[in-house]
């Protein structure tokens, strides 16, 4: 009887008061006509009629307490709810006691409907007034995890352990047999955080690249791991991706938050309005929307060439990464671009050019939402407009070395027919983007097969005819050396769309991360993959997600 009087019966009249205010509103939004209006003094129809006429503000307003209203009255997340209508819960009650006292104990009445519903779900709202998550992977967890003797509060256990096993019994506790070890980042906007995830991952098994190669999103990772120390890498990582995404007042406490919606339908409509938030407002210290728009920009200027304004990323680039370790050359760097003028696909690399923040900015200079990049008299967009992914800039680099690649992508060739318009839209990006990474990695195997079997044929060969001019002239195509070609491919969720690589909320930069850092813990755990071949085509791929045992 007392959940009756102080939960339910305020939570249906609460509920009922703001469906009927949404259906009114929507009413005089289609037709011009109040359905319903009571009294009001002329200061408060003087008000009611400025936000009738603001634009945006009056739908948006109506539909939060439609969404609100929904939530109590099916006692689905009503928590939740209510958290919605809070802020038109204090306009209102501050609109009747200032301009409208004729509507006070309307107010007064509400506030007791509310303050009732606060007390009942005071458990709920908690854990947004807390200390928070505890150490840097606990947010990252989707659920709360139990501690246990030897984990720390708030890390996850299971993480906790895989990282011990990548450390202490891991293929990493000796060298590898590799003359080179390449990490390649494809290019993929906010799914980069998948990237970091991966880096990271290698981290903490020991594993640490001497050539690193990006694209896009994937040369501003690589950047930031070759412009710092082995032991900053993962932190300047975690800077960049926490100051890039932003937290929306609904996504407040992360997967730990008890008044989050769960699911894949409210997933995906957080997702889609948080991609219309960095459409609108852009992402801090990555890009701002231009204003006035481009089309109002005199022609020839560059604020009539992009809807967006990268100067942010520089002061972001600038802060995270030391040019000079990276120009030093400890560590090999390659970003792709292309020449806007030429439309050729060119590498700013540490064995030809001395880099800076404007290479970086030029590899992930999409059109037309980014500007292109001025270097050297020559201006140069995205390089994922012709290749999307630099495994052939290393693979078919010279002298050939025996390498250990992870091939890092963020976008999957392979997928499902779509079933709808967004799912189209999606399909096409993922196949668009993925550029016929495994096409090539299928070519370079062949390639590689013949030039090991030339490289056993011609040692095979009598002395008299390896000084041959047909031998000299084959010697060059031939090669011993060995490839092991890692994928670790994101795979997307169901709730992700078509804005998911500008979707820049940091509850999906959360999620890509840990897939990233988990994916690249279970690949680690299979000793094959880090093997070298011994069979005379001298090329293994190793994909977890088609040859994974766990």
């Amino acid at each position: 009887m007392r959940k009756i009087l102080t939960v339910d019966t305020p939570r249906i009249l609460l509920g009922l008061l703001f469906l009927v205010g949404a259906i009114e509103g929507f009413t005089f939004i289609f037709t011009g006509n109040h359905l319903i209006h009571p009294p009001t003094s002329p200061a408060g129809e003087a008000f009611e009629l400025a936000l009738q006429q603001s634009g945006f503000v009056w739908p948006l307003m109506k539909t939060l307490h439609l969404v609100g209203a929904l939530c109590l009255l099916s006692n689905r997340a009503p928590a939740f709810g209510l958290a919605i209508l809070l802020p038109a819960i204090t306009v209102i009650a501050l609109f009747h006691f200032v301009l409208n006292p004729g509507g006070i104990p309307m107010a007064v009445a509400m506030l007791v409907l509310t303050g009732l519903l606060l007390v009942a779900y005071r458990d709920r709202y908690r854990p947004l007034f807390g200390r928070g998550t505890a150490g840097r992977f606990a947010q990252h967890a989707s659920t709360p995890a139990p501690t246990r003797p030897g984990c720390p509060a708030g890390k996850d256990p299971a993480m906790t352990t895989d990282r011990r096993r990548a450390k202490q019994g891991g293929p990493a506790s000796e060298p590898l047999p590799f003359e080179r070890i390449a990490l390649l980042l494809q290019g993929g906007g906010a799914l980069g955080a998948f990237q970091a995830g991966v880096y990271d991952g290698l981290a903490q098994a020991g594993i640490e690249p001497d050539w690193v190669a990006g694209i896009s999103i994937g040369a501003i990772n690589a950047a930031i791991i070759a412009g710092n120390p082995p032991g900053e890498r993962v932190a300047k990582l975690r800077s960049f991706w926490d100051g890039v995404t932003g937290r929306a007042w609904w996504e407040a406490g992360g997967h730990r938050n008890p008044l989050l919606p769960r699911g894949d339908v409210a997933r995906t409509l957080m997702n889609q309005a948080s991609a219309g938030m960095a459409l609108a407002t852009g992402a801090k210290g990555f890009f701002a929307p231009r204003v006035p728009s481009p089309w109002l920009a005199p022609a020839g200027t560059e604020a009539a060439t992009s809807y967006y304004d990268t100067a942010p990323l520089r002061g972001t680039l600038e802060s995270l990464i030391d040019f000079d370790r990276i120009n030093a050359g400890d560590m090999r760097l390659s970003v792709g671009a292309v020449n806007v003028r030429s439309g050729n696909f060119v590498y700013f690399d540490t064995e030809t050019h001395t880099i800076g923040p404007e290479h970086i900015m030029a590899s992930g200079a999409l059109p037309p939402g980014f500007p292109a990049v001025e270097i050297d008299g020559e201006h140069y967009w995205d390089g994922g407009i012709v290749s999307n992914t630099p495994l052939d800039w290393v693979l078919d680099s010279e002298p050939q070395r025996d390498t250990l690649a992870f091939q890092v992508d963020l976008w999957s060739a392979r997928g499902e027919i779509p079933r709808n318009i967004t799912e189209v839209s999606t399909r096409q990006k993922e196949i668009q983007y993925s550029s016929r990474t495994r096409a090539s990695t299928n070519r370079f195997k062949r390639i590689q097969r013949m030039r090991c079997a030339l490289s056993s044929l011609l040692d095979k060969l009598p002395d008299a005819l390896k000084d041959s001019p047909e031998a000299r002239l084959l010697a060059p195509a031939a090669s011993h050396k060995t490839f092991n070609l890692i994928h670790l491919i994101y795979r997307s969720q169901s709730y992700e769309g078509d804005s998911k690589d500008y979707e820049f909320s940091k509850l999906s930069m959360e999620d890509h991360w840990k897939a990233g850092y988990t994916d690249t813990v279970r690949t680690l755990r299979h000793p094959e993959a880090l093997t070298p071949p011994k069979d005379l085509g001298g090329v293994v791929t190793f994909d977890l997600h088609t040859q994974g045992r766990d």
